[in-house]
């Protein structure tokens, strides 16, 4: 996700674009023509949304240039990045270096300055005990997390990409594997999310011994396993379920407040992103929908009612937008064959 694009991934090999600029009106933007069928693991884009890379199960990984005023381009194809599949893929910041992840317990740093012709940097990092499942730089791009099947997540100083380095001990605390790590854009702080359910927060000002935040896990959830973490730049936290669910966290203080449940999709949601009015959150799902939700409780409210009925009156206001309960609306990207819905969360009219 970047600027107005979405890119949506699937099981098949299938890379859809679309355009979000009107994020009540999705529209299809074009199709990437990918090479052979494998299922899409978990892409990266730069932050201007110009590169994109995009991981298949088979081992590879494509780069394609996908700025939005010409069709997409694929610029270079890297055949067996890694043994068994490429899980993961992340962008550092100024978009010149790319992290991947694989099921041969390894991270893998490239040098995508010419993005046509990715160069490895160095040996993979060391073995790991576990696959990795998910990587992610810091807003400063000097570490690289890499969560992964053992239960843990590792730091690494990738200040010098030829020479990278362990930092401190793996990050621990979850009991199976870690499916989602993200690091925050306006402080020092991670989160980490896994099979058991549990979202743990971390305080990396000294990336040599972070601190977990609290001494216990910041968030327990009964949406089965957590599969994907990501912060706002306001304090919110998104945190995509096994069970269809993505929950949003105000995780400003040591007791996160829960800001909202959306609900909806039929099976596990795999991937969730915050829109850059970080009013809106976009969520993909394994069951083939993607959907995007607005935040904004009033506004949800207006959005969702627009067309059925009168206006909401001001009693109605008080009475159903002055309860804390979360409330959402939200819009489906109309993928494979499905029909544009809308859809109101927990709000009713008398």
């Amino acid at each position: 996700m970047a600027g107005d694009r979405l890119i949506t991934g699937a099981r098949d090999g299938a890379v859809r674009l679309w355009n979000v600029a009107d994020p009540e009106r999705p529209a299809p933007a074009g199709a990437l023509a990918t090479g052979p069928e494998a299922a899409v693991q978990r892409m990266a884009t730069t932050g201007d949304g110009t590169l994109v890379a995009i991981p298949f199960d088979d081992g590879r990984f494509e780069l394609w240039h996908t700025d939005a005023s010409r069709e997409p381009v694929r610029l270079a194809t890297v055949s067996n990045a890694h043994t068994g599949g490429t899980f993961a893929a992340a962008f550092h910041p100024d978009g010149r270096l790319l992290a991947t992840g694989g099921p041969d317990r390894r991270v893998r740093l490239w040098d995508v300055a010419d993005p046509a012709a990715p160069t490895p940097i160095g040996d993979p990092l060391p073995e790991r005990p576990g696959a990795v499942f998910a990587v992610a730089f810091s807003p400063d791009g000097n570490t690289v997390a890499a969560a992964g099947g053992e239960g843990a997540t590792w730091l690494y100083d990738v200040s010098r990409p030829e020479a990278p380095a362990q930092l401190g001990d793996p990050l621990g605390g979850h009991n199976g594997p870690v499916y989602g790590a993200a690091f925050s854009p306006t402080e020092p702080l991670m989160a980490t999310a896994g099979v058991d359910g549990l979202v743990w927060l971390w305080d990396v000002s000294n990336l040599q011994a972070p601190r977990n935040r609290g001494g216990r896990p910041a968030l327990e959830n009964d949406g089965g396993a957590a599969l994907w973490v990501a912060f706002d730049r306001t304090g919110k936290l998104a945190v995509a379920n096994a069970d269809g669910s993505t929950w949003i966290w105000d995780v400003r203080s040591l007791d996160p407040v829960l800001r909202a449940r959306l609900v909806g999709h039929q099976q596990a949601v795999m991937g969730a992103t915050f829109l850059p009015d970080e009013d809106r959150v976009v969520t993909a799902s394994a069951d083939q929908t993607g959907v995007v939700w607005r935040l904004d409780e009033e506004a949800a409210a207006e959005a969702a009612l627009n067309g059925v009925g009168d206006p909401l009156t001001d009693r109605e206001r008080q009475r159903y937008l002055s309860d804390p309960a979360p409330a959402a609306a939200a819009v489906a990207v109309p993928g494979y064959a499905q029909t544009a819905i809308r859809r109101l969360i927990r709000l009713r009219r008398a």
